[in-house]
């Protein structure tokens, strides 16, 4: 409603002031200004393969000012739009960049919540799409939107300052907990010395009682479950020699490096499979999956048809393991060079490369450096073997306690005897030792929770393991 108002009203001021008539002027003379440039011999399908001359090169300086000058003119006039003083109206552009992925643009110049985004004002509710919600939550942060018109979902959770909260209306939810959240939002620490709370609406017997009511009684729910107790484990088995901790930390950063790769070769191969209207052949992914990265750089460096079906990862991986002047070819193949955001994105996977293949480099170094021990490394591994030793006796027992047990107050039976033949399972093959104690459990029977004892796909898995 306030979009409409502001639009009506921005509509007849305009119509007074003969803002057409500026626009159809401004659209001749960017269309004058083109005819120029196709008289000189210069065109838009030219400019990406030939420099302009310098002729050609002022006149499409002014072409330029020419279109930014009618973009502005037909753009929401700011005296018709709530934007925070100093700062500049937010573009369509801008918040497509801010949302949107792959080639799918979010804003929609038909819906009435995406254009008064562009007025300075937004919603947030539960139901409303989550990019939407993203994209208020990001340009209110960015002091690019004035109004927030919002429910109790604002008020937990998210990173919203304000100055200002107004409270517009009475409602059954609107109790002392939530108003405090609500008004918490403004006068924040770090942004303002001052936060103003404004009600409209509500009854003043109730704006007395919740300026005047006392938190509620917050009271803890802890359920202690299978899961719960195996991470407790795994903090407790944490520890680590100095050694081990470097290599795991750097190990960390390489597939930091990697994990970056991924985002963005994923939507790199998912826009180039569809517009090429490839089918993905899984038993070819599976095989491809269970190569090394040597033999799948190897593969896709002889056969064209394995970027059909490998995953972003194992291609990730493979690029690292590539020679550095076939990585940009690769990913070329699957880059769409009209697009200048995936040209961008392809520029971070070869930078990406880069940085893991120098990651890795350090790490191997790291590995070599541990196994020339010096004697305070023996005297840290002692220590720390003690501490796992402790761990293994701790998981053995814990496998016989009630919690575990079938018919046991906090696990069914398919539970418990899925954790039992695990850890069973690991016994055997000498894995639940005083080296490797609750964390392969831990870590394991995170997706075997709902596995039978005798499921074969279960043991498979873990012996891949």
């Amino acid at each position: 409603a306030m979009e409409t108002q502001l639009k009506a009203e921005e509509e007849e001021t305009q119509a007074n002031e003969g803002h057409m008539a500026k626009v159809e002027k401004q659209e001749k003379k960017v269309k004058d200004i083109q005819r120029g440039l196709e008289k000189m011999g210069w065109s838009r399908d030219k400019g990406a393969e030939e420099e302009p001359s310098d002729e050609q090169q002022e006149v499409l300086n002014d072409l330029s000012l020419a279109e930014n000058k009618l973009a502005k003119l037909k753009s929401v006039d700011p005296r018709f739009a709530l934007i925070p003083p100093g700062m500049t109206q937010v573009t369509p552009t801008e918040i497509n960049d801010m949302v949107a992925s792959g080639r799918r643009t979010f804003f929609d110049f038909k819906n009435h919540l995406h254009l008064a985004l562009l007025r300075g004002i937004g919603c947030h509710h539960a139901g409303l799409p989550r990019s939407y919600k993203q994209a208020v939550e990001r340009l209110f942060r960015m002091k690019r939107l004035s109004v927030v018109i919002s429910t109790e979902t604002l008020s937990m959770g998210i990173n919203m300052p304000t100055r200002t909260s107004v409270f517009a209306g009475d409602n059954v939810f609107l109790n002392s907990m939530v108003f405090r959240q609500m008004a918490g939002r403004s006068g924040r620490r770090g942004f303002d010395l001052r936060g103003n709370v404004i009600f409209t609406g509500v009854p003043a017997d109730k704006i007395r009682r919740l300026l005047n009511s006392e938190l509620p009684t917050l009271q803890g729910n802890l359920l202690m479950t299978s899961t719960f107790a195996l991470r407790m484990l795994v903090k407790h088995a944490s520890i680590r020699t100095d050694a081990e901790a470097d290599i795991m930390a750097q190990n960390k950063k390489v597939e930091g490096f990697i994990d970056q790769m991924d985002d963005n070769l994923k939507t790199l191969i998912a826009d180039w499979r569809n517009d090429k209207g490839i089918k993905i052949v899984d038993k070819a992914t599976v095989e491809l999956s269970l190569m090394t990265a040597e033999e799948r750089a190897e593969n896709i460096l002889s056969s064209k048809d394995t970027m059909k079906s490998i995953n972003s990862r194992d291609l990730a991986t493979a690029l690292v393991e590539m020679p550095e002047i076939k990585r940009p070819q690769i990913v070329k193949s699957v880059t769409d060079e009209r697009s200048a955001k995936q040209k961008v994105m392809a520029e971070q996977v070869l930078e990406g490369c880069k940085f893991a293949l120098a990651a890795r480099k350090k790490l191997n170094e790291l590995v070599l450096a541990a196994k020339n021990k010096s004697e305070q490394a023996i005297e840290d591994e002692k220590r720390v073997d003690a501490v796992r030793a402790f761990n293994a006796e701790a998981t053995r027992r814990m496998v016989n306690t009630p919690l575990f047990c079938p018919n046991g107050g906090l696990m069914g039976n398919l539970y418990s005897h899925s954790f039992r033949f695990c850890t069973e399972y690991f016994q055997k093959e000498g894995l639940l030792d005083s080296v490797t104690a609750p964390r392969d459990v831990a870590c394991i029977m995170a997706g075997l929770f709902n596995a039978e004892p005798a499921n074969i796909g279960a043991v498979n898995f873990l012996r891949s393991r």
